[in-house]
């Protein structure tokens, strides 16, 4: 697995996780009524995947609660759920980091690293072979300063010491 920060959507990405709140906006390009028809609510640990447009990457749409500035507990879980949930994608993309506000993204850089590692783990000593996920984070909005750059490295630095 490989794990890299970058501000452009990457080549030949499948999935793009994006996070919801209870009751909060739905990001731009996701339809409203189709999350409303699978009984999308922005609870935490919900997903939904929303079909790409004219063989765009597909959406994953991971809940975030209620609450409306999330945390870097509630990131690293969603991370984790949507990063479980678009395992068969070789390459996602996540904008996580636009549920929060700006000030506050260098605090959960290492945390949202986390949960992409932790979601996509797959014990496979013994079993043979690596796991395939190439996920690169990256976000439209993403304006990481040094000090969060290194906070999102230790952060998948601490999700490798799981193996």
């Amino acid at each position: 697995m490989h794990i890299e920060l970058s501000k452009d959507l990457p080549e030949g990405v499948g999935a793009v996780v994006v996070g919801v709140t209870a009751g909060g906006p739905v990001p731009e390009g996701v339809d409203a009524a189709y999350l409303g028809a699978v009984g999308f609510e922005g609870k935490p640990d919900q997903v939904a995947t929303v079909p790409g447009v004219d063989g765009g990457p597909v959406t994953v749409v991971v809940g975030l609660g209620a609450d409306v500035d999330a945390d870097a507990d509630a990131l690293r879980r969603a991370s984790a759920v949507a990063s479980r949930a678009a395992r068969r994608h070789e390459v996602v993309a996540t904008r996580l980091f636009e549920a929060v506000e700006a000030p506050k993204r260098r605090t959960v850089a290492g945390a949202v690293a986390e949960g992409v590692r932790l979601g996509t783990y797959r014990f496979g000593r013994y079993k043979g072979g690596d796991d395939p996920v190439r996920t690169a984070t990256t976000g439209r909005k993403l304006d990481l300063q040094s000090d969060a750059r290194f906070r999102f490295e230790r952060g998948i630095d601490t999700a490798f010491l799981i193996d």
